[in-house]
């Protein structure tokens, strides 16, 4: 079985965990990380992952089999977009707050300035 690394997400005071052994081969047109939707859910505390699952675009989300102590195992696993589609429909409240900065932030610098630095909110009221 693969190591665990953890994915912090800026801004969400939350710790999600990854399977490096998905990492290697769960999306590899994009190489981005892969998410065990199971694990994302405990940590944002959704109480229905398959609910979340099936939320999530076909794109966002796919099956894996992965090495379990118990032997080969099915897993759902969602991409970086699919995490955030949780993190943003999620109710916790460091969920929330993160939502408030992606769309009170992030989003109008990007409309305003064609970007977003990190941490130019800082910058801007010094």
């Amino acid at each position: 079985m693969g190591g665990l690394c953890v994915f912090l997400v800026t801004h969400l005071r939350l710790s999600v965990p990854v399977r490096a052994d998905l990492t290697a081969f769960s999306f590899p047109l994009t190489g981005a990380p892969a998410f065990v939707h199971t694990d994302v859910c405990k940590v944002l505390e959704i109480a229905n992952p398959w609910n979340a699952a099936a939320r999530l675009d076909a794109d966002e989300k796919g099956l894996r089999t992965v090495e379990t102590p118990g032997g080969p195992q099915e897993v759902t696993v969602i991409t970086e977009s699919g995490l955030y589609s949780l993190i943003l429909t999620s109710r916790k409240p460091e969920a929330k707050a993160f939502k408030r900065w992606v769309t009170g932030t992030v989003l109008p610098a990007i409309r305003k300035d064609g970007g977003y630095v990190m941490g130019e909110e800082k910058v801007r009221t010094g």
